[in-house]
């Protein structure tokens, strides 16, 4: 039996295989920089396990639009009902259609304007419908009834790097360290945020 022997690198494939692993290091490099130039605003609830979203059988399908059908059939019999309403637009936020979510969202804040929640819900869709003057609307609603560092960090987020803000964004990071309520994560992400310029 005779030994296998590895053939030694010529030139050209050290070549290939230098290139081929500056390529990777470079797309590493420019998604670590995407993702500090455009950081993300929070969704209680949404993990990022959640976010990353697995693959649905047919059988997770038949059941979400069975229970989108209830929910409908609740709203036909009381259109002013804004637990209904809050929950269908977060089954439209889950599912990444902001259209059809706003649509119940707006709904929602004419019946339920003080409800935080419902607040929170159309400061997330207005801002993925490319409207963050008005998703900041909406958190500054916010957190004028309840401290919520959530809503902090996104109007935060929004001031700082969607509007050109970074004097108004600063408050808001500086308030979440304060609040002894706001989780690790959430301290961690705000004191980046306030060591970092936004260039």
């Amino acid at each position: 039996m005779s030994n296998a022997t590895l053939t030694p690198l010529t030139g050209s494939k050290k070549l290939v295989l230098a290139l081929v692993a500056a390529s990777i290091c470079a797309m590493f490099a420019a998604s670590f920089a995407y993702r500090t130039m455009h950081p993300s605003l929070t969704e209680p609830g949404r993990s990022q396990a959640a976010m990353s979203a697995p693959s649905v059988s047919s059988d997770d399908v038949d059941h979400d639009a069975e229970q989108l059908s209830q929910m409908m059939g609740m709203l036909q019999a009381e259109p002013n009902n804004p637990e209904v309403l809050k929950q269908i637009t977060e089954h439209f936020i889950r599912k990444d259609d902001f259209d059809r979510a706003n649509f119940f969202a707006q709904k929602a804040l004419v019946v339920a304007p003080s409800d935080p929640h419902v607040l929170y819900m159309n400061g997330i869709i207005l801002f993925n419908l490319k409207r963050p003057e008005d998703a900041a609307g909406m958190f500054e609603a916010l957190i004028s009834l309840e401290d919520d560092p959530s809503a902090r960090y996104n109007l935060g987020v929004i001031y700082k790097h969607f509007l050109k803000q970074p004097d108004k964004a600063a408050p808001h990071f500086q308030a979440i360290l304060d609040n002894p309520k706001a989780d690790a994560a959430l301290r961690e992400r705000a004191t980046k945020e306030l060591t970092t310029e936004h260039k």
